[in-house]
């Protein structure tokens, strides 16, 4: 079975390594092809035999039409061209189906798919009726292994409150670095440890921004990393600390699953898909900047709580699933509709 994969974009983000895993998971199953642009995936694609296509270089219609597909699979988040590839079924006279996976949970407007994946229950439930009937929750499982060999127990000179993701305004602003940075300058006479704050991730005009932001207003307490640094920024960490701007409502983070396979102690927004991934021996789920206060003191001054928390995270995410469970639900899905 050929399923074409079709992603607005593959810079490096949640939606992307998804799609990646997905891959990985079904690899010896089905014959896989890429259509996108901007691919800063180009190494793994490679590495996995998979054919890819920049569509700002092709007519996809033309492609479809030689590739003939038995699935199409539509990875769609919001502000994004959305294809109709029902009708291009219709125009072609072909007979392959439609799969679309949603990992954001702004509703989509239009019924363009024949089958909707949704990333987590809170992404599931803020759809129309109709992905509901027509659709499921694939949790966005994430390849363990790559995070097991980490060290679970940390003996730091530093304690290092880490977070790692997309440096995008709708996923850290100012506002936050600026909080955290006032909470540690109020927790730091209580540690002995120096305490460091690093941002890992990759962004354009908008990461120098902050970091122009932090040279001149703040000081070395705030640390960033490029995004090719997440495994060593990961082991290097002691306390993940996830927070978005309070108009970005979370799907289900890849980067927190990461974080809990690393074995580390979380700290999120109680709000979306995170209030399904972090339980209460894990992990601290915040209202408001108060309770992040506190819930940093608590694990800056408590090293047994920082282990015995990173320990549960990493029985959290076993017990969750893996690329094998990943590959078992999309090869139920990819059989279902497409044959």
């Amino acid at each position: 079975m050929k399923i074409l994969h079709v992603i607005q974009m593959m810079k490096k983000g949640g939606a992307q390594r998804t799609l990646i895993n997905i891959i990985k998971a079904t690899l010896f199953d089905f014959e896989h092809s890429v259509v996108s642009t901007q691919c800063e995936f180009m190494h793994e694609l490679e590495t996995l035999g998979i054919d890819y296509y920049d569509y700002s270089k092709i007519n996809i219609y033309m492609l479809i039409n030689r590739i003939r597909p038995q699935v199409i699979h539509f990875h769609w988040w919001p502000e994004t061209e959305t294809y109709d590839f029902k009708k291009f079924r219709e125009k072609l006279k072909l007979s392959y189906r439609v799969i679309s996976t949603i990992q954001d949970p702004e509703p989509i407007q239009k019924d363009f798919a024949d089958y909707y994946v949704s990333c987590s229950k809170y992404v599931f439930m803020k759809q129309p009726s109709y992905v509901r009937k027509r659709g499921e929750i694939v949790l966005d499982y994430i390849d363990n292994e790559q995070f097991f060999g980490l060290k679970m127990i940390r003996r730091h000179k530093e304690i290092n409150v880490i977070r790692h993701s997309m440096i995008y305004e709708n996923k850290i602003d100012k506002e936050i670095i600026t909080r955290i940075y006032n909470c540690i300058k109020k927790i730091q006479p209580l540690s002995s440890k120096k305490i460091n704050f690093i941002i890992c991730g990759d962004g354009d005009d908008f990461k120098k921004e902050l970091q122009e932001y932090v040279y001149n207003n703040l000081d070395e307490t705030i640390i960033f990393k490029n995004g090719s640094e997440i495994l060593n920024v990961l082991e290097k960490g002691d306390i993940y600390l996830y927070t978005t701007p309070s108009n970005s409502y979370e799907g289900y983070s890849n980067c927190i699953s990461e974080a809990e396979a690393s074995a580390l102690p979380i700290i999120a927004d109680k709000k979306g898909g995170n209030i399904e991934q972090i339980g209460s021996k894990n992990g601290f789920l915040c209202s408001n900047w108060d309770e992040i206060e506190r819930a940093l003191k608590l694990l800056i001054i408590d090293q047994d709580l920082r282990e015995s928390m990173g320990r549960e995270s990493r029985i959290l995410v076993k017990k969750r699933g893996n690329l094998g469970t990943l590959g078992k639900k999309y090869r139920m899905i990819y059989k279902m509709v497409g044959e």
